[in-house]
């Protein structure tokens, strides 16, 4: 499957949460993104705080070691999401051992009031 959709030729590739996302980095092309995966609903909507904190310390501690890792939802959260489960997801993010600010530099990409942009390359088309 991996060296199907690596063959689209697309610069960022988004994973939901139905996808082992360490197995799929570790079968991807290493000079693409590979975003994912917290369970939008089963974690960010209906989970707690603690349930949103373990998942995505877990994800990061999996997956933040690859390059080309940007941690994300598995798909659309939803807007009945609490705000506070929202909130300990980006915090985890931000305050975890990684130094986020420079990863985010190096892969063209920002956080801006609790948002993931991703700033693509000039010239990148996504299909």
């Amino acid at each position: 499957m991996a060296d199907s959709i690596a063959a689209t030729g697309c610069y960022i590739y988004h994973f939901g949460n139905a996808i082992e996302l360490e197995e799929m980095i570790k079968k991807m092309p290493k000079d693409v993104l590979i975003m994912g995966n917290i369970d939008p609903v089963g974690v960010i909507k209906d989970g707690s705080i603690s349930s949103v904190e373990k998942a995505t310390l877990e994800l990061l501690d999996k997956c933040a070691k690859y390059d080309n890792f940007v941690l994300s939802s598995g798909c659309d959260v939803p807007h009945s999401a609490p705000w506070d489960n929202i909130d300990t997801f980006i915090y985890e993010l931000k305050n975890n051992k990684l130094n986020v600010e420079n990863i985010f530099i190096e892969r063209n990409v920002l956080i801006w009031q609790s948002y993931l942009i991703i700033a693509p390359q000039a010239g990148c088309h996504l299909a």
